[in-house]
């Protein structure tokens, strides 16, 4: 396993690990994004009940999650069926200039594409600590 994926999945681990010790049971939620072809399937990282739909995304350096965090945005805002959308931004990419920069683009893009029903939201997993007490 390369060391992206490793940072990848303990990532995952620290979040199921918070959501556990706030009183969720986090499990996975299949849907199908925009992109996705035809009998292909997608899962977001931690569904919480029905309202809330939690993805991880580490970045140890700038890559393809600068990218991607917009287009999950716009997937999760037009394919998935939840009250609460959230990216959580974890690895020190997110702290380089760079990385700040494309988060508070990320973040004032979902804010954009939030609507009454659907909330989309992007923060770090310490926010993410603080959101869970009242979403």
């Amino acid at each position: 396993m390369n060391q992206a994926n490793k940072n990848g999945r303990e990532f995952r681990e620290d979040m199921r690990a918070i959501l556990r010790l706030r009183g969720f049971e986090p499990e996975r939620k299949v849907y199908r994004p925009v992109w996705a072809t035809e009998g292909s399937t997608h899962f977001v990282d931690f569904a919480v009940g029905a309202d809330i739909a939690i993805e991880c995304t580490f970045q140890r350096t700038s890559g393809s999650a600068d990218v991607k965090v917009f287009a999950d945005i716009y997937s999760a805002s037009v394919a998935l069926d939840c009250r609460h959308y959230v990216i959580v931004l974890g690895g020190q990419h997110w702290e380089s200039p760079r990385g700040m920069a494309i988060a508070s683009a990320a973040r004032d893009f979902a804010k954009r594409e939030s609507t009454d029903e659907k909330k989309l939201h992007v923060m770090t997993l310490w926010e993410l600590r603080e959101w869970l007490k009242s979403p």
